[in-house]
């Protein structure tokens, strides 16, 4: 009977102790606590931080380590788990990963997952735990939108980059100009629209659409500007600010007439008179008046000042306006713009015809007809070609220099013309602006005044 009893007894213990066994069997022996959000919704190129709890609920040490997970990776440092740490017997510690959107593969749901360090360091397949499905890793990355940017460079200069650049959705791009010699910057043009003027660089921001972008450039001139109001304006960065110099002792008589070189500006102005500047307008000079009516026209060659002027004569100064002498007439109406060269001396009148002398102005000839029937308000030569502009506000191109041939229209909407020697359009208009018409910029706004006069020193 006693042996039966000590046989149940021993039964009991071992069933006792194969039902502990399960219930330890059942349990993590190292559990996951989350210490932040675990669910995630990343872009492409964003990264975050995902931390656990780790305690070893084992009544033994163990040496545990991470199993790899492509695009995450464990922190280490002060105050987080090591890799690979050590827990005693109830010890816990933060486990710190770091998530790489870029380097997933794809969708993480499970993990992270921790194992006892096996014989070889590595982690051993016979004790893992991971936290519960609630609990784990389930990462989704969203691709980044991405859109394009196409920059260009007009003529005199460059950009970098240049060409189409892919960029991500928010992101940044910064652009440079470099212009060519005796170029400037002149706007920097976005979708069609100016966002810039001047300046050697640029930024887009927060790009969230395709962009085309385009940055043009201007003769690096000094620009002068002659207005109705009576004041000369000038620009010493190709038309992104305008200055106005002293006031002439008219005032404020329109400028009709500009002519300049590095040393001097000469006048021509309403009130009759030729006024002159050796310091860039910081003060003026006046001349006697030729002949008391408009100086519609001015000019210097071979240091000689020519004056046109509304009786319908031009006249020459040999001592800076002091005294005058007259050219021979030409029709009678008023002579509004004169020009000299080597070729000969250019007149244009009122009656809108363009007169050459071949003879230093003793005698004149009407050549290649009558311009559009309005006012010659300028004549230029340049490049082998005679250009005019007229009352009309048009301008008007020959090839034939002393007569024999016709006008063709190549611009419109100038009010006042002036041409450089490498054959370059500048034009002053009624409301004030100035523009390079050869290649259809603007050069900035000068006033609230017509320009009667535009001049440009390289």
């Amino acid at each position: 009977m006693n042996n039966i009893k000590r046989l149940f007894t021993l039964s009991k213990g071992l069933i006792l102790f194969f039902i502990s066994g399960l219930t330890q069997a059942g349990s993590p022996v190292f559990t996951m606590t989350p210490q932040t959000p675990v669910a995630l919704q990343l872009k492409a190129g964003q990264t975050a931080t995902v931390k656990y709890l780790v305690t070893n609920q084992s009544l033994k040490m163990h040496s545990i380590v991470l199993k790899p997970i492509p695009g995450i990776r464990q922190l280490t440092g002060a105050g987080i788990c090591p890799s690979p740490f050590t827990l005693t017997a109830k010890q816990s510690c933060i486990l710190s990963l770091e998530v790489i959107a870029n380097q997933l593969p794809g969708r993480v749901t499970g993990g992270p997952i921790i194992c006892q360090v096996g014989p070889d360091g590595s982690p051993s397949p016979f004790l893992c735990n991971q936290p519960s499905p609630l609990n784990s890793l389930n990462i989704t990355v969203h691709p980044i939108n991405q859109y394009t940017v196409s920059s260009s460079a007009g003529n005199g200069g460059n950009v970098s980059p240049a060409g189409t650049q892919t960029v991500n959705s928010g992101s940044s791009l910064s652009f440079t100009a470099t212009p060519s010699p005796n170029f400037a910057v002149y706007q920097w043009i976005v979708d069609g629209g100016v966002a810039q003027t001047g300046g050697s660089s640029f930024t887009l921001s927060n790009i969230v659409a395709n962009h085309q972008l385009q940055v043009t450039f201007t003769d690096n001139t000094l620009l002068y500007s002659g207005a109705q109001n009576g004041n000369l304006y000038y620009s010493f960065n190709g038309g992104g600010n305008w200055q106005t110099t002293a006031q002439m002792p008219g005032g404020g008589s329109a400028i009709n007439s500009l002519w300049l070189n590095p040393l001097v500006i000469y006048t021509g102005n309403a009130n009759g008179f030729v006024y002159f500047s050796t310091n860039n307008g910081s003060s003026w000079q006046q001349s006697t008046s030729p002949d008391g009516s408009a100086v519609n026209a001015v000019f210097v060659y071979n240091n000689i000042l020519y004056a046109g002027t509304a009786s319908g004569l031009i006249y020459s100064s040999a001592n800076n306006g002091s005294s005058w002498s007259p050219l021979a007439p030409l029709d009678g109406s008023p002579v509004d713009a004169v020009f000299i060269s080597a070729a000969g001396f250019y007149a244009g009148t009122g009656n809108g015809n363009v007169y050459y002398s071949a003879n230093n102005g003793l005698s004149w000839t009407a050549i290649n007809g009558q311009v559009d029937g309005s006012a010659v308000k300028g004549v230029y030569v340049a490049n082998n070609s005679l250009f005019v502009n007229t009352a009309n506000e048009y301008v008007y191109s020959s090839t034939e220099l002393t007569g024999g041939g016709n006008w063709t229209a190549i611009a419109q909407t100038v009010f006042s013309l002036f041409v450089n020697s490498a054959g370059s359009l500048f034009a002053g208009t009624q409301g004030g602006y100035v523009f390079l018409v050869s290649q259809g910029i603007e050069l900035g706004f000068v006033a609230y005044s017509p320009i009667n006069a535009v001049a440009v020193l390289n």
